[in-house]
């Protein structure tokens, strides 16, 4: 029992040495908090007006060598609705999601106006280079697509803009009754359903029609409750 707890304690300080203390990681994860709250150089430029969520490992306060900075921006011009019968036209653009073809946590995604009954498609390929041309004009270092994002020449900072449904859809209805220990609560299961989903700009990589899908994320809706997540374990 005491080789297993001085060995635990060894590598506790291992990690503390290469990651950071728990002080540290709360402390950088507040950082990018803050900046998500406040405009990011590149939104007050070509994304004034989109909400921001910092993800993976940076913005969970890990400073792993190697890793980038990963923003998902979400863009504001466009709604997504999961049918036709739930869509509510304004100043944005619908959306209707078709999930006949695509695999599972993928979806194709169809305007939907007065004039055209979601008969055309929104290409996730041609979003990117158009967001791309944009982005370059306000900052010239992010020049390239990876991914589903927009990177700088070094590759240190991804920008991925994301569309919105701002309900829980069906794909990912039987998660809400998935059996559990501890965490989410059911508080946060309810925060987490209410956050809806995110369309990340990119498709299967094994699909032949690709550049017409969009990943489903749940990056907003578990992003509102990973400090309560990291509460408990730390």
């Amino acid at each position: 029992m005491a080789e297993i707890r001085r060995e635990s304690l060894l590598f506790y300080k291992y990690l503390c040495h290469k990651i950071g203390t728990q002080v540290k990681v709360r402390t950088r994860r507040l950082c990018f908090i803050i900046c998500d709250i406040q405009n990011h150089p590149l939104k007050r430029n070509a994304f004034t007006f989109f909400p921001e969520i910092s993800s993976e490992s940076k913005a969970e306060g890990l400073n792993l060598n190697g890793s980038d900075v990963d923003i998902m921006l979400i863009d504001i011009r466009f709604e997504v609705y999961e049918s036709e019968s739930e869509a509510v036209h304004g100043r944005n653009v619908v959306l209707i999601m078709d999930t006949e073809d695509p695999p599972h946590c993928f979806s194709k995604l169809r305007l939907h106006t007065n004039y055209n009954r979601s008969k055309r498609l929104l290409s996730s390929e041609l979003y990117k280079e158009h967001n791309l041309t944009l982005v370059r004009q306000a900052a010239p270092k992010f020049n390239s697509i990876h991914g589903p994002c927009i990177s700088d020449y070094k590759e240190r900072y991804d920008f991925a803009t994301c569309l919105k449904c701002t309900k829980w859809i069906s794909q990912a209805q039987p998660w809400i009754h998935r059996p559990r220990a501890a965490w989410p609560s059911a508080d946060n299961i309810e925060k987490i359903i209410k956050c809806g989903v995110l369309f990340v700009p990119i498709g299967c990589k094994e699909s032949s029609i690709k550049k017409f899908q969009w990943r489903i994320s749940f990056s907003v809706s578990f992003h509102s409750t990973t400090p309560n997540f990291y509460a408990m374990h730390c």
